[in-house]
């Protein structure tokens, strides 16, 4: 294209390739998942979107927990996978892109429970004690990327 805007004709024919992208899972600056000692019910419901009505779990966002982009787009969790340990990646289409596999690890984890189809039960022991991380894994391809979210105990 030259100054005045008209097109020369091609001299050879273009392909456009897609790129990689640039996938990246990191934790919210104000990120925590802090249990509360005192709590009778320490059961949580890790989901991307809060219970319809009342519900016999503590809500934890993940979208308020993980910031997942690619490139300089960011995503949103979206919808879990029943039974899966996972959410949906969205991107702002509302198109599937990856997804997040979350783990617990620590020696005061006592159950996690994917069967449910709001989102992940998470219930700690009673016996609150040691390290205990949220782990969250983003799948996209082959590709894998894991941040740690340590779990703090309050009294």
């Amino acid at each position: 294209m030259d100054a005045a805007g008209n097109v020369s004709r091609p001299s050879s024919k273009i392909t456009l390739v897609e790129g990689p992208s640039e996938w990246g899972i990191s934790l919210k600056s104000d990120a925590q998942f802090s249990i509360d000692k005192s709590l009778t019910d320490l059961r949580f419901l890790l989901s991307s979107m809060p219970p319809e009505g009342e519900s016999d779990y503590n809500f934890l966002d993940i979208n308020s927990l993980i910031e997942i982009t690619n490139g300089l787009e960011t995503l949103r969790v979206g919808n879990y996978v029943e039974g899966q340990y996972c959410f949906d990646v969205i991107d702002m289409a509302g198109r599937h892109v990856a997804n997040v596999v979350i783990s617990m690890t620590g020696d005061a984890v006592d159950w996690m429970d994917g069967s449910t189809s709001q989102g992940i039960v998470i219930s700690p022991k009673d016996d609150l004690h040691g390290d205990v991380y949220l782990n969250f894994s983003l799948w996209s391809g082959s590709e894998e990327i894991v941040e740690h979210l340590p779990v703090t105990f309050t009294n």
